[in-house]
């Protein structure tokens, strides 16, 4: 087994969690465009697109918006 400097060790460290948080955010972002797509049907590209740029905030809030809207436009709407 190679010896493994403290410095690469935080590095790896650094990585591991940095793919973690990458591998939630993707996570999200998918659970949100299933919710989308179960409940208002198949969603256009531009949709897709939208959700797959947006930040992990807005995620959030369009998630607990797919909750209660009555259409698409209601959840991706830029109304805070």
């Amino acid at each position: 087994m190679p010896y493994i400097t403290s410095v690469e060790r935080i590095g790896l460290r650094k990585g591991f969690e940095q793919g973690r948080q990458q591998g939630r955010e993707e996570g999200r972002e998918q659970l949100l465009l299933d919710q989308l797509a179960y409940r208002f049907g198949q969603l256009s590209e531009m949709a897709v697109a939208r959700v797959e740029s947006a930040t992990a905030e807005t995620i959030d809030r369009w998630a607990r918006r797919v909750l209660d809207a009555s259409s698409l436009d209601e959840v991706l709407s830029d109304d805070a």
